[in-house]
């Protein structure tokens, strides 16, 4: 992933609310007041995420001047045991431009918690920090599998997941504003995840050069 894919979005946005802003001059003497106002109210949400694909753009470019962490620093935040659960395995690399660190915590043969943390710094790595549009939507789906919405989670916004077959609860976010973070527990529920994640002491990553 790389900024090639924020500048279509933008563009994107772009025609979208040009478009709707003309639908809506268009329809002014056959909409009713209800239509309108549907229709206002989708030019603001493109409008938004015009904005938010702005912001994101303008970030990537700063986190682009910023030196990837090493493997060592980004190792150093997995911890060998999260809320009495040990970790069964990790991997940190750094061998195509930008940082990547996983680390799996199994707490017996079902349950496990998963976190992968990318780190948006550098040329490559900034294009990550373009998943962190997807918290900002204020979405929310629901089918007869689950379930996945837009939370306010620890003074920032989260994706929040659950699929029904295996317990799977999912997080996923910015953190310290470089960070893409995913946190997947299996056969679980997110009171449990809660008390894995504040045991794991996110905000260490904001310490992490």
């Amino acid at each position: 992933m790389n900024n090639k894919i924020i500048v279509p979005f933008i563009g994107i946005c772009i025609v979208a609310i040009i478009s709707c802003k003309s639908n809506t001059n268009k329809s002014t003497d056959t909409t009713s007041n209800n239509d309108k106002t549907s229709v206002l109210d989708k030019v603001e949400n493109i409008s938004k995420m015009g904005k938010i694909a702005e912001e994101a753009t303008a970030r990537m470019e700063e986190l682009k001047k910023i030196p990837p962490v090493s493997n060592d620093a980004l190792k150093s935040f997995f911890k060998e045991e999260s809320s009495g659960i040990k970790r069964s395995s990790f991997s940190v690399q750094n061998s195509m431009g930008y940082s990547i660190g996983e680390a799996t915590y199994k707490k017996n043969d079902s349950v496990e918690y998963k976190i992968t943390i990318y780190d948006c710094a550098g040329e490559m790595g900034s294009g990550f920090y373009s998943l962190m549009a997807m918290t900002k939507l204020n979405m929310e789906t629901e089918d007869e599998n689950g379930y996945e919405k837009t939370i306010d989670f620890m003074g920032t916004k989260a994706l929040k997941s659950y699929k029904n077959y295996d317990q799977q609860c999912s997080l996923s976010f910015v953190s310290a504003e470089r960070f893409w973070v995913q946190l997947n527990g299996t056969h679980t529920n997110f009171d449990d995840l809660q008390v894995f994640i504040d045991d794991m002491e996110l905000p260490k990553l904001t310490r992490i050069k």
